[in-house]
């Protein structure tokens, strides 16, 4: 088991190349931590926050979005300067501002080859995009690396429970949990 950025991933998993998708890439931190150790892997970054992320690679491909459940083309995101890791969909910091940011399905974003690693780290939007999956969708993925956010709303936590069942439900390895649910990651 190792760890990028604070997300685990078993490594046993991984081909030569690994495809992995990075929802919430904030300024780059998990993609960077993954190159040092596989410097060939095909990574696809989604950000919504305006010109937070930058690709400085060939292999790195970022997009200006949010991924969501549905087809809306834009949402309402709230951002909060200074702090864009608390910047989100759901919720609404403090001392936020809210703007217009444009949208893609998650099924868009899971087509294509075998996808190796999935992480999610994307500010209570979990929620709306793992319950929207089937257990055939939720198999594209060979790892599942999740922050579940009920932290931010207590409220929530049966719904991070009601997940990690419905991930084993579809034939995923409980690989890790922390206590408050921070690094949670699913293999099959």
């Amino acid at each position: 088991m190792k760890q990028a950025h604070g997300h685990s991933f078993e490594e046993t998993f991984f081909p030569r190349t690994p495809r992995i998708i990075d929802l919430g890439g904030n300024s780059g931190q998990f993609p960077r931590s993954m190159f040092e150790l596989y410097p060939d892997a095909l990574i696809h970054s989604y950000e919504p926050t305006p010109g937070l992320l930058k690709s400085d690679r060939w292999n790195w491909f970022v997009e200006e979005k949010a991924v969501v459940s549905n087809n809306d083309k834009t949402r309402r995101f709230s951002i909060l300067p200074n702090q864009p890791w608390a910047n989100s969909l759901v919720y609404e910091p403090g001392g936020s501002y809210k703007t217009d940011v444009q949208c893609i399905n998650i099924r868009e974003v899971l087509q294509g080859p075998q996808i190796d690693l999935v992480k999610f780290d994307i500010e209570g939007a979990e929620y709306e995009i793992l319950l929207s999956l089937t257990p055939e969708e939720l198999q594209q993925c060979r790892q599942w690396t999740i922050e579940f956010h009920h932290f931010l709303d207590p409220s929530h936590k049966e719904r991070s429970l009601f997940l990690i069942r419905k991930l084993k439900d579809a034939g995923f390895t409980l690989a890790t949990i922390d206590e408050m649910m921070i690094d949670v990651l699913f293999t099959r």
